[in-house]
């Protein structure tokens, strides 16, 4: 879980998350110590910039380099780069005193109110292709509603219909994302095709978790002290939808 007040201090350069395909995660390197994100997350209000990194694995550059990507280190730091600039910008808008404020958390709240339920049903998706096995409707929203209430966003799924929890529309920052890459990574249609799958929605979980944690952001949008990372709800979410078909039940 994040505990926004106990730990009340982002680190002021270099401070980043770094992934691993194995879903592992740390803040940057500034830290003698690797610690887990999923854990906490160190904030400071007076200095929160954000700092986006990804560790592409053996497999993962292999798999790149095959697809035609001979610079897939480069191309993830490109990538990164354009998510932290990203995250720095919503953070400075939504927070400053300036005419964007107001546009700025409207959009923030579109992008709360729908990021963390697109991606578990996104997860739901990827188990049900993967076993090859129907969910219901009506479990796969119990299983949204669950994982989010579980993950501390149980403010977001209070009184949300079934069919509400499955059709959340597709949130503005992963939008975003998308558009940047495309207008600045000049990349084949199966280099992006990989990384959308593979890499990116990582990276776009850091982005969200980096701009919410922000302690404005978080008490005018989520008002919780605690709550997940994208990375640990969708575990949950994957782990209760394995465990539901494995029952066997239909």
């Amino acid at each position: 879980m994040l505990n926004i007040r106990p730990f009340t201090y982002f680190l002021r350069t270099r401070q980043g998350y770094n992934l691993t395909d194995k879903n592992s995660a740390s803040l940057g390197t500034n830290l003698a110590e690797r610690v887990n994100l999923c854990s906490y997350r160190n904030i400071k209000e007076e200095c929160h910039e954000v700092n986006i990194n990804f560790m592409l694995s053996t497999q993962q550059c292999d798999e790149l380099t095959k697809l035609g990507c001979y610079n897939s280190q480069d191309v993830v730091r490109d990538l990164c780069n354009i998510c932290t600039s990203l995250a720095n910008k919503l953070i400075i808008q939504a927070t400053a005193v300036s005419h964007l404020y107001k546009e700025a958390n409207i959009r923030l709240a579109q992008d709360i109110e729908s990021y963390v339920a697109s991606r578990i049903n996104a997860v739901l998706d990827d188990v049900r292709n993967e076993k090859q096995k129907n969910i219901p409707s009506k479990v796969r929203a119990e299983l949204v509603r669950t994982a989010m209430v579980k993950g501390g966003y149980e403010k977001i799924v209070e009184g949300k219909s079934d069919e509400k929890l499955l059709s959340f529309a597709r949130p503005g920052l992963t939008a975003e994302v998308n558009t940047l890459a495309d207008q600045m990574l000049p990349l084949n249609a199966r280099v992006v095709n990989y990384l959308n799958k593979a890499i990116k929605p990582s990276i776009c979980d850091q982005t969200y978790d980096a701009i919410v944690s922000h302690p404005e952001i978080n008490q005018r949008h989520l008002q919780q002290e605690r709550y997940m990372a994208v990375l640990d709800i969708l575990n949950i979410a994957r782990q209760q939808a394995e465990d539901w078909l494995e029952e066997g039940r239909e």
